[in-house]
């Protein structure tokens, strides 16, 4: 893995289009993914834009091409604020053939409104969003490697706490977020009938940890 190097700004067109293949590779059960790649480059520019989030990417020089990614937010109201005074017109001509339905419509206004939700206001704003590998990069180390630089990342912005919800059946994530220090503190339906597990890290805790492990 000596050879993989981490980038967090100056992206391209290019980076944005191996960052959507890879989210709808391996995160294709996820209701974005359904909305195809165009919804999906919108979101992920917005949070390229966005002053309120990150894009970090891990890239393979051999292989000219993305390993994987990682994006979060310092807070994600902010961010989903940003989408829909940003981007959304953008994204209705190319959302709306999509979701010409009751059902994923519902789903649209869970996922813009579950972070507005009572039993979310003690809970960081700071989140994860995404985060995926490709299979041959998984179990390397690359994803711990990737994790530290968001760790910096919040570090630099101030940031003391944040969360991360992951879906109760992915149980590999659920153990990885525990192995690096993760706090299970209570669990949430962002849609109905599918449970999620919010986990949070404390930036501080973590950093001194890995300060003293060196």
């Amino acid at each position: 893995m000596n050879n993989v190097t981490i980038k967090t700004s100056d992206f391209t067109p290019n980076d944005l289009t191996q960052v959507v293949r890879i989210h709808r590779e391996q995160i294709n059960q996820g209701f974005l993914s359904s909305l195809g790649d165009d919804v999906m480059k919108l979101v992920f520019a917005n949070i390229i834009d966005s002053k309120h989030s990150f894009l970090i990417v891990a890239v393979d020089p051999s292989q000219k091409s993305l390993c994987g990614f990682l994006c979060g937010t310092v807070d994600v109201r902010k961010l989903y604020g940003n989408f829909v005074f940003k981007k959304f017109f953008r994204a209705i001509p190319i959302i709306l053939p999509k979701v010409l339905t009751a059902e994923r419509m519902k789903k649209i206004l869970e996922t813009l409104i579950y972070p507005l939700k009572g039993d979310h206001e003690s809970l960081p704003r700071a989140e994860f969003l995404d985060f995926a590998l490709k299979p041959e990069y998984q179990g390397t180390g690359l994803a711990q490697q990737m994790f530290y630089e968001a760790i910096n990342i919040y570090n630099a912005l101030g940031i003391k706490k944040f969360k991360s919800v992951v879906n109760e059946k992915l149980i590999a994530s659920q153990r990885f977020h525990e192995k690096l220090g993760a706090e299970k503190v209570s669990c949430v339906q962002i849609h109905k009938g599918q449970n999620s597990i919010v986990y949070v890290f404390d930036v501080v805790s973590i950093t001194r940890n890995r300060i003293l492990s060196c």
